[in-house]
């Protein structure tokens, strides 16, 4: 997977004059301003503080970012999935919920152990009932659909959790990629104050805050009007409701030589009289991207990145 930043020069200035012209005037209604069974899907996700994008069931290796551009989001506006899971799960992981709700009131009348007969109520809503005694067990999150900039030929979901959904972080948070990043709900108010659709604007999903606050958004600038018109036109792709779907089953997993595991990544392997900087760049399952970004950056700022995403190799 390309984990190069995208070109300015290709974009145009998010922000600074307004939106394009070709945005002005024009009739086309925004999924923004909206705001089963389902097949296999693929999917963008997050695995040991990085992002993954993970196709047919064969995963890539994690990297800081990855740029798209946002087609839609379920439920609308406010709402969300619900979905708990008995004993341990981890993030980037396929496996079906033990409960969980379309629209995060009741259960679903396909949930396969339903907790309670409403979600107010039910006993895994209680905060403090998730694993790290602070949590709900029961967790919030939207199902999002994007194109992998400047493909965008192709519907991925990615899954965006609770802590994002509700970040208070109103005026953004720094991101070591440059500019700031906003919880979901946050991003899609700034980007309707500005009048902008989403399908028209590069999206920088990232990790600034650690893997435990889910993803963040950036803009990064507007597409051209070609590429517009190109994300339109994947928004009347079918297979979008699949991915905007909530999830009901476990997908299939395998494995291949040439899509590496992000589980099967070696273990740590820097030598013990290494230390700091030297130690970081020369641990063998930090990936090479954040490598590249340590030697540009000063101690303090890798190290506190390190420790919201990567303390193991501290």
């Amino acid at each position: 997977m390309s984990t190069a930043m995208s070109n300015p020069s290709d974009l145009i200035p998010f922000g600074q004059a307004g939106v394009p012209a070709y945005l002005q005037n024009q009739p086309h209604h925004s999924t923004l301003d909206e705001q089963t069974i389902v097949s296999e899907v693929d999917r963008i996700t997050q695995i040991d503080g990085g992002v993954v994008v993970e196709e047919n069931g064969l995963r890539s290796t994690p990297s800081l970012f990855i740029d798209v551009v946002i087609l839609d989001a379920m439920p609308r506006g406010r709402d969300t999935y619900r979905a708990y899971y008995e004993g341990t799960w981890k993030e980037g992981e396929s496996t079906a919920p033990t409960c969980y709700s379309a629209d995060g009131k009741t259960p679903s009348v396909h949930a396969e152990k339903p907790q309670c007969a409403n979600c107010a109520s039910c006993p895994q809503n209680v905060s403090g009932s998730g694993g790290n005694g602070e949590s709900r067990a029961c967790g919030y999150f939207k199902h999002v659909a994007v194109a992998k900039y400047p493909e965008l030929d192709k519907i991925y979901r990615l899954k965006v959790s609770s802590r994002s959904l509700f970040s208070k972080d109103i005026n953004g948070v720094p991101s070591p990629l440059g500019g700031s990043a906003w919880g979901f709900h946050n991003y899609a108010k700034r980007l309707q104050e500005m009048k902008c659709p989403w399908e028209s604007v590069v999206t920088r999903v990232s990790l600034p805050k650690g893997q435990t606050y889910g993803f963040f958004f950036t803009p990064v600038g507007y597409v051209q009007e070609a590429q517009y018109r190109q994300a339109l036109e994947l928004q009347k792709d079918s297979h979008i409701d699949d991915v905007l779907t909530v999830e009901l089953s476990a997908s299939v997993q395998s494995s291949s030589p040439t899509a590496p595991m992000a589980n099967a990544l070696p273990a740590p392997s820097a030598p013990p009289a290494l230390v700091g900087r030297n130690k970081w760049l020369a641990d063998a399952t930090l990936p090479q991207e954040v490598k590249n970004w340590i030697t540009v950056v000063d101690d303090a700022t890798a190290m506190g990145y390190l420790q919201a995403n990567y303390p193991n190799v501290l």
